[in-house]
C-alpha cells in the first residue's frame, strides 16, 4: 500500500518537475552534499540541510523529510524560530508529496504556531497557504478559502507580491472546485494582473489556463479560447509544465465547436506533453476526447485504442482518488478522536477542580467555627477601638476639608491676580496703541486745515492720511469693543446651521478693496457645498480678521487663499498667504493677550495687535482651536477648527 501511494503521489506532483529540472536538481544536491561534508558551523549546516530538504521534495520526499529533521534540531538548539517555521513548512511539503496529508498538516500547524508566537509574518503566510493547499486537495474548498484568505492578509503585510499572486490563484482554484465561477474568476484575474506585472510568464500562463477553464465550464467559448491562446503564447519560449493543460483546453474548445482536425492536433500535443511531464489525469482526459472524436467519425479501431488507454490510466487515477478519500476519512476520524480526548481531559480537569473545591469548602467551614469563638472575644475590644478611630477620622476629615478650602481660595486669588495683571498690561498696550492713531488724526487735521487755508495741493494727501489714521483707530476700537463684550459675556453665542460658501463670501467682500489696492488675488480652494454649525457673526469676524492680516503681510501681486476640509469630528478652515512669514520666536506669542505683537505690513500698514486675540476668543467659544504655521519669506497659514457638534457655552 505504501509503495502504491508513493508512486501515485509522485505522478501527481511530477507536473512541476520536468526532466531538465530533474538533472539540474541532482547537480544542485551533489554540490550541497559536498558543502555539507566541509561545514563546521551549526548555522551553515542548518542552511545546507534546509536547501537539501527543498531540493529533494520531489526527487525523494523521504530524504527531504530526514534532512528537514536534522535542520530542525539545529534551529531548535540555536533558538532560530524563523528557521524552525521555515523548515517545518518544507517538511510539510515533503509529507504532502508522500500523500501523508495528516502528517503534512501537523508540520504546517506547528509552523503556524511558531510564526504566530514570534510574529514571523512571511512564515505565517506560507503556513496558512500550505494548510489551504491540503484542504483544496481534499476537496474541502470552504476551509481552503478560509486559510488562503489568512495567507493573503499576511502576504500583504510583508508586501510579498509573488505570495499574493500564488494565494489568489489558489483561492481561484478553490472557488473553481466549488463551482462558484464568479468568485473564481475574480480571484484568478487578480493573480493574473500581479503575475503580468512581475513578468512571471510560466505562472501567468497557469493562471490563464485556470481562467479559460472557468469560461469553458460556463460555455463562454470565445473567452475560453482567448485564455488558452494567451497561455500558449506565454509558454512558447519557456518550460513545458503547463503546456499539457493549455493544449487539452484548446482540444476541448475545438471539439465543442466541431473543428475536429484542430481538436485532434491539440489533444495529441496534450498527450505528448503529459507523458513528458507525467500528467496522468490530463493524458486520460485527452484520450477520452480522442475516443469521442474517432467514434463520431466511425473509426472504431482508433476509438477502441484510445478507450483502452484511457481506461488503464483511469484505473490508476481511481486508486489515487480512493487513497485520497481514505486519507480524508482518516483525518476526520483523527480530528474527531482528538476532540473526544479533549472532552475527556476537560471532564477530568473539571472533576479535579470540583474535588479541590469541596476540600476548600470543608477547610473553610472549620476555620469559620474557629473564628466564631475567637471573634466574639475580639468584638468587645474592637467596639471601643472603632469608636475612638471613628472620632479621630471625623476630626481628620474636617481638618482636610478646611485645608482644601483654604488652598482653593488661595489658588483662586492667585489666578485672579494673574488675570487682573494680564488685563492691566493688555489695556496699557491698547491705550498706548490708541495714542498713535489719534495723534495722527489731530496732527493731520491741523495740516489739512492749514493747507486748505493756504490753498495748498498737499491737502488731499493729508486728508487721505487722516482717513487712514481714523480707520485704523476705528478698527482698533471695534476689535477692542468686541473683545471686551466677549470678556464680559455681553456677546450672545447663537450657533446655527450655516452655508460655508455664504460666510466666506461675506468675509472676502469686506477685504476686497484692500486686496485690490495691493493687486492681491483672493482665492478659495476645496470649498464644497457644505454646512457648519456656528455663530454667523463670530465665524465671519474670524475669517475677516485672518484675511485682513494675510493681505497686510503679503507683498503686491501675492495670493491669499481660504480653504476648508471636513472630517468626522470637525471642520478645518485655513487662510494661507504668500507673504513675508513669521519667525518661530514670534509665532508662539501671536494669540497671547499679555504680549504686544504688532508689526507694520508690507506697505507699512499699522496693526492693532488685537485681531488674533479676538479670533482666539471666538474660536474657543465654539469649542475649537486656532494655530499658525509659517516659513520666513515664503508665507503663513492660519488654521482654526469648528467642531461638527458645538456645545453651547
Amino acid at each position: 500500500m505504501g509503495k502504491i501511494l508513493r508512486y501515485i503521489v509522485l505522478i501527481a506532483v511530477a507536473g512541476t518537475f520536468s526532466f531538465s529540472s530533474y538533472s539540474q536538481s541532482r547537480a544542485v544536491i551533489a554540490e550541497l552534499k559536498n558543502k555539507l561534508s566541509y561545514a563546521a558551523i551549526d548555522s551553515t549546516k542548518a542552511t545546507i540541510l534546509n536547501q537539501l530538504c527543498w531540493n529533494y521534495r520531489y526527487l525523494n520526499p523521504d530524504s527531504a523529510y530526514l534532512y528537514g529533521e536534522q535542520a530542525l534540531l539545529i534551529y531548535r538548539k540555536t533558538d532560530n524560530f524563523a528557521g524552525q517555521s521555515d523548515i517545518l513548512n518544507k517538511m510539510g511539503v515533503a509529507k504532502r508529496n508522500m500523500g501523508d496529508y495528516p502528517a503534512a498538516l501537523d508540520c504546517y500547524f506547528k509552523a503556524l504556531n511558531i510564526s504566530s508566537d514570534h510574529n514571523l509574518l512571511r512564515e505565517l503566510a506560507y503556513a496558512n497557504n500550505n494548510i489551504g493547499d491540503i484542504y483544496h486537495r481534499l476537496e474541502n474548498y470552504t476551509e481552503a478559502i478560509v486559510y488562503v484568505d489568512k495567507a493573503l492578509k499576511h502576504f500583504a503585510e510583508v508586501n510579498d507580491s509573488v505570495g499574493i499572486a500564488y494565494a489568489y490563484n489558489r483561492k481561484g482554484e478553490a472557488y473553481k472546485g466549488a463551482k462558484e465561477w464568479k468568485m473564481a474568476l475574480e480571484s484568478l484575474y487578480k493573480a493574473q494582473n500581479i503575475r503580468n506585472k512581475l513578468s512571471n510568464k510560466d505562472m501567468e500562463a497557469a493562471t490563464w489556463i485556470n481562467i479559460a477553464n472557468c469560461y469553458f465550464e460556463l460555455h463562454m467559448l470565445d473567452s475560453a479560447l482567448i485564455g488558452y491562446n494567451k497561455s500558449i503564447e506565454l509558454l512558447y519560449d519557456i518550460n513545458e509544465y503547463e503546456r499539457p493543460s493549455a493544449h487539452l483546453g484548446l482540444g476541448k474548445y475545438y471539439f465543442a465547436i466541431g473543428n475536429f482536425y484542430k481538436a485532434i492536433e491539440n489533444l495529441n500535443l496534450a498527450v505528448e506533453y503529459s507523458r513528458k511531464s507525467k500528467y496522468p489525469l490530463i493524458e486520460t482526459e485527452a484520450y477520452e476526447y480522442l475516443e469521442k472524436i474517432y467514434l463520431g467519425r466511425n473509426k472504431i479501431g482508433k476509438a477502441y485504442n484510445y478507450l483502452k488507454l484511457a481506461s488503464n490510466l483511469k484505473a490508476l487515477n481511481e486508486k489515487e482518488e480512493s487513497i485520497k478519500r481514505i486519507t480524508k476519512y482518516e483525518m476526520e476520524f483523527a480530528f474527531k478522536r482528538q476532540n473526544e480526548l479533549k472532552e475527556i481531559e476537560d471532564l477530568k480537569q473539571k472533576a479535579i477542580f470540583e474535588s479541590d473545591l469541596l476540600k476548600q469548602k470543608l477547610i473553610s467551614y472549620a476555620l469559620i467555627f474557629m473564628m466564631l469563638f475567637v471573634g466574639i472575644g475580639i468584638m468587645l475590644v474592637y467596639r471601643n477601638f472603632r469608636f475612638v478611630k471613628r472620632t479621630n477620622a471625623a476630626l481628620y476629615k474636617i481638618n482636610v476639608e478646611l485645608k482644601e478650602k483654604e488652598l482653593a481660595i488661595e489658588l483662586q486669588n492667585i489666578k485672579l491676580q494673574e488675570v487682573n495683571a494680564t488685563k492691566d498690561k493688555f489695556f496699557g498696550i491698547i491705550a498706548h496703541d490708541l495714542i498713535n492713531p489719534f495723534n495722527g488724526i489731530l496732527g493731520f487735521s491741523d495740516l489739512v486745515i492749514d493747507s486748505i487755508k493756504n490753498n495748498e495741493p498737499e491737502a488731499g494727501m493729508y486728508a487721505g492720511l487722516l482717513k487712514k489714521s481714523a480707520d485704523n483707530g476705528f478698527k482698533l476700537l471695534q476689535n477692542l469693543l468686541l473683545w471686551s463684550r466677549s470678556q464680559t459675556g455681553k456677546i450672545t453665542f447663537v450657533p446655527e446651521q450655516l452655508q460655508v460658501n455664504d460666510i466666506i463670501s461675506k468675509a472676502l467682500d469686506t477685504v476686497k478693496s484692500s486686496a485690490t489696492l495691493k493687486q492681491i488675488t483672493l482665492a478659495t480652494s476645496e470649498i464644497a457645498e457644505a454646512a457648519v454649525f456656528a455663530d454667523a457673526n463670530m465665524l465671519e469676524t474670524v475669517l475677516r480678521n485672518l484675511a485682513t492680516n494675510a493681505i497686510k503681510y503679503t507683498p503686491v501681486g501675492g495670493t491669499v487663499t481660504i480653504s476648508m476640509a471636513k472630517n468626522h469630528n470637525e471642520t478645518v478652515f485655513t487662510v494661507t498667504d504668500t507673504g513675508v512669514g513669521i519667525s518661530e520666536k514670534l509665532i508662539n506669542k501671536l494669540f497671547d493677550v499679555s504680549e504686544k505683537i504688532s508689526t507694520p505690513g508690507t506697505n507699512k500698514e499699522p496693526g492693532t495687535g488685537l485681531g488674533l486675540i479676538l479670533c482666539k476668543e471666538f474660536v474657543e467659544k465654539h469649542g475649537g482651536k486656532i494655530w499658525a504655521e509659517s516659513e520666513l519669506k515664503k508665507g503663513s497659514s492660519f488654521f482654526f477648527t469648528i467642531p461638527n457638534q458645538v456645545a453651547t457655552n
